[in-house]
């Protein structure tokens, strides 16, 4: 399994009609330094046609490996694959709920911090979901599907939902879901009350004074 220090990687076996020269015995595979630099054989699989998936360990945290296959028959080694680069990190973790920030009568702000753990690569951006305000199925996209507003903002932390005025009163259960390259993470919904503050009070009067007290 891949973590911040292996890389673990598949790929499809050839077939004797993949190469005419005769059936595959074996595997070579190529890997750079993470830093673009050259190519590089990790491993031979020397006649062992089956081989199908490797791992990679002590590599460096968040750095994208390159990754190429070279397949071996009789008549020597075929082609090299194309590249594939591949990211030493794994999802995210950690995410702690929304919190709510203000209401008007058209919408909702909520705030949220970055993951506790960002698997060892860094945050690429965020998405945000709410309930239709009777489900708490966290399903609806705010305020669009696949918003780049929020999506390919990896330093946001703020959103604003529009609601309907005809929904105030109704809870919204809001969660955040968090990026990276290897995955994501969700943090674990929250219902918030669609309300308003109340309104501003009249401007007192006076009613009644005496000499100790005043009634308003």
């Amino acid at each position: 399994m891949s973590s911040n220090t292996t890389l673990a990687f598949t790929w499809v076996l050839n077939t004797d009609h993949d190469l005419p020269g005769g059936q595959v015995t074996g595997y070579k595979i190529w890997m750079d330094d993470g830093l673009n630099g050259d190519f590089r054989e990790v491993f031979y699989a020397k006649n062992v046609p089956t081989l199908s998936e490797y791992i990679a360990y002590n590599l460096r945290p968040q750095r994208p490996y390159r990754v190429r296959i070279q397949a071996e028959n009789f008549n020597g080694f075929g082609p090299l694959s194309d590249i594939e680069t591949m990211y030493t990190c794994v999802a995210p973790s950690g995410m702690a709920p929304p919190k709510l920030v203000s209401t008007t009568s058209t919408s909702m702000t909520i705030n949220w911090t970055e993951p506790l753990n960002n698997g060892g690569c860094p945050i690429t951006g965020y998405a945000v979901f709410r309930d239709d305000g009777a489900s708490e199925v966290t399903n609806i996209e705010v305020n669009v599907n696949n918003d780049p507003s929020v999506r390919d903002i990896p330093t946001l932390r703020e959103v604003t939902a529009t609601l309907n005025a005809l929904d105030l009163g109704k809870k919204f259960k809001f969660m955040v879901r968090a990026f990276t390259r290897e995955g994501y993470v969700d943090s674990e919904g929250v219902c918030m009350t669609f309300a308003t503050v109340p309104p501003q009070p009249t401007q007192p009067t006076i009613v009644q004074t005496t000499s100790s007290s005043i009634t308003v």
